[in-house]
């Protein structure tokens, strides 16, 4: 998963973190300047008035959006190389400030991605490992009294060279470890805690969408039911005109012209009640194959005007499911119908309509029958665009041409499926066309009859 995007607020989050962080910094110094005698560490001050400009610079520059996924890489890089010189001149290996490369993994870790996380950690390794080289090789606690904020550090460089090899090679493991360590385990918390919110927000949309379509459907509803009674008047007067009138007149081109939008309008109205009406039939069980030959059989006639062919493929053993009969149908029917649509007026094309159970892998006892029902409905048609497909089960979106849909056959058929707790996915044919597959749980189903003998062996 990605990380989202970084607002400018996380900046102002993170420029805030590092000031209570200096404030630290500069408490803790004072105390063990109090405490040692040593007098004023002029490094240490510099290195905290250094990060103090970085601050108000990143401070300043948070008025900028654009500049955020710049900002803070850039800030926590800064951070690990004012660490690396200070870590440098107040101990080395043995440098109270070497925790502060693991707060730096920690922070970072809270606003970035995963593979930004892996670029920062290697570079932050990368500073500390130079640092501890170059303390190493230069003999800094030689030139600079730093016994004054670590006696440690002056025991460590009058040791044998041996002694302080070993001990710079296994504070530099020991610490490049904790440093991988700290980077996996956060990075993958915050992973977590982003998938969670992700989710979270997107259960927040579907709701906001639910609850919107449920205005708009009682609304588009409200606006059917009083259009559709003069709508009946109005078609059923102009068919009396047509009677009336001859043939192949002007007269009659033009009524019949009429009479073509009054069905178009009559079609989008009949098209917003079936949306909104609910199921009238009761939940019984429904025998799959059974569906999928009645919608054959209604949509030959338009297959044989487009000169096309529907192939049926259905598997043995698929067992009933407990469904409204009705909603099933009207679900197949659209996307077969749709399908059609699809194919080219020249030539026909094909449509694939099959049918299989899957049964799940994981099972309680040899008669577990759970499982999923899947419809498969193929066409070679133009196909959909990977914008347009985004957006094809919301209500009222075609991508048909004007006065060919209404925009409501897939948004009823997400709606039946839903009702079902089942699914419907729609995914381009490598070879062009479209596929949709409707995926209906057959939970319960407590009869094996007619699966195969085998059907429990697989």
């Amino acid at each position: 998963m990605n990380a989202p995007e970084i607002q400018s607020d996380t900046v102002r989050w993170v420029v805030r973190a590092r000031w209570m962080v200096l404030l630290l910094a500069a408490i803790m110094v004072l105390t063990i300047e109090r405490i040692s005698g040593g007098g004023l560490n002029l490094i240490a001050w510099v290195v905290i008035l250094v990060l103090a400009c970085v601050n108000l610079i990143w401070g300043f520059l948070t008025a900028f959006k654009k500049m955020a996924n710049v900002i803070l890489p850039a800030s926590f890089l800064v951070d690990a190389l004012v660490v690396s010189f200070w870590a440098v001149f107040s101990g080395g290996a043995v440098s109270v400030n070497l925790t502060y490369y693991l707060i730096i993994l920690i922070a970072a870790s809270m606003v970035h991605s995963p593979r930004m996380m892996l670029a920062l950690g290697l570079s932050i390794a990368a500073m500390f490992l130079a640092a501890m080289k170059i303390c190493y090789g230069l003999h800094i606690a030689l030139q600079v009294p730093a016994q004054a904020m670590n006696p440690f550090w002056f025991l460590i460089e009058a040791a044998p060279e041996e002694t302080r090899r070993i001990v710079y090679v296994q504070q530099s493991v020991r610490w490049v470890i904790w440093m991988a360590i700290v980077t996996i385990i956060c990075t993958l918390l915050i992973h977590q805690i982003w998938k969670r919110e992700e989710a979270l927000r997107e259960k927040e949309r579907h709701i906001d969408q639910q609850r919107r379509l449920l205005q708009l459907g009682e609304l588009a509803g409200r606006l059917a039911h009083s259009l559709n009674t003069p709508l009946g008047l109005i078609s059923g007067n102009m068919e009396m005109l047509l009677k009336k009138t001859k043939k192949n007149t002007p007269l009659y081109r033009e009524l019949d012209q009429i009479m073509g939008f009054v069905q178009r309008a009559v079609s989008t109205v009949e098209g917003v009640l079936d949306y909104n009406r609910q199921n009238l039939s009761q939940i019984c069980d429904v025998k799959i194959p059974e569906i999928i030959h009645l919608v054959a059989e209604a949509t030959v006639e338009r297959m044989e005007k487009k000169k096309g062919k529907l192939i049926l493929d259905v598997k043995e053993g698929i067992p009933p499911i407990k469904a409204y009969p009705e909603a099933v149908y009207q679900a197949v029917l659209n996307l077969v119908e749709n399908a059609i649509d699809s194919l080219p007026a020249v030539g026909g094309g094909t449509v694939t309509l099959d049918a299989r159970f899957d049964l799940r892998r994981i099972r309680l006892s040899a008669q577990d029958m759970r499982g999923d029902i899947r419809v498969i409905v193929r066409d070679n048609g133009k196909g959909i665009s990977a914008t347009d497909l985004k957006h094809i089960f919301e209500p009222f979106f075609s991508t048909k041409d004007f006065g060919h849909g209404t925009g409501l056959g897939l948004s009823i058929v997400k709606r039946i499926m839903d009702e079902h707790n089942g699914q419907v996915k729609a995914e381009r044919n490598s070879e062009g066309g479209m596929k949709f597959t409707l995926v209906f749980p057959a939970e319960g189903a407590s009869s094996s009859e007619g699966l195969p003998s085998d059907f429990f062996d697989r």
